[in-house]
Formats: C-alpha cells, sequence, structure tokens
C-alpha cells in the first residue's frame, strides 16, 4: 500500500522542480497543521504560484505606446483627391471620416 501512495505521489508531482515542490509541502504544513496534504493540493499550491509569478512579470512589462494612425490625415486627403480623380462616382459615395 505504502508503494502505491508513493507512485501516486511521484506520478502526480513528476513534472514540477523539487524545490518548488518541497516549498509547497513546507507552505501547506504551515497553513494546514492538522492536516495532511494529498498530492492534488500540493499541484494546486504549486499551479496558483506560478500563475502568480506570472501575473508579476506580466504587471512588469512595459505598457505599450498609444497606437499612432496608419495613415495621417494629410495621406487621407491625398489618397481621397486621387480616388476622386480616377473613380468619381466611388468618392462620392465613401463615407465621411468622423474622429
Amino acid at each position: 500500500m505504502q508503494k502505491a501512495v508513493l507512485a501516486h505521489w511521484l506520478d502526480a508531482l513528476e513534472d514540477w522542480p523539487l524545490d518548488q515542490v518541497r516549498g509547497a509541502l513546507i507552505a501547506w504544513q504551515m497553513d494546514n497543521p492538522n492536516r495532511r496534504p494529498n498530492p492534488g493540493h500540493i499541484v494546486q499550491m504549486l499551479k496558483k504560484r506560478r500563475g502568480e509569478q506570472y501575473a508579476q512579470k506580466l504587471a512588469a512589462l512595459p505598457k505599450p505606446a498609444e497606437a499612432q494612425p496608419v495613415v495621417t490625415e494629410e495621406a487621407r486627403q491625398r489618397n481621397l483627391e486621387v480616388v476622386s480623380q480616377l473613380f468619381p462616382t466611388i468618392a462620392k459615395r465613401m463615407p465621411e471620416v468622423k474622429e
């Protein structure tokens, strides 16, 4: 029975680094001194900690600058003039740009 329980623990935690597993076990013991953990408890703690670390990394990244217009107003006017000359009926049907 003891070998089966140990195999279950090893299967559940094999993808996690040993130092992280030790840290989670210690944290579990501090938070729940009167209860024994099962592998699911430890994996849940490991995933939560990984998510928190990922969120901290994302928060530390610089915020992207505001997007600049792809086409400036002057370029848009020039394009509209060219289209109006080449295709006068299409230019009349183009909607006005409201900013």
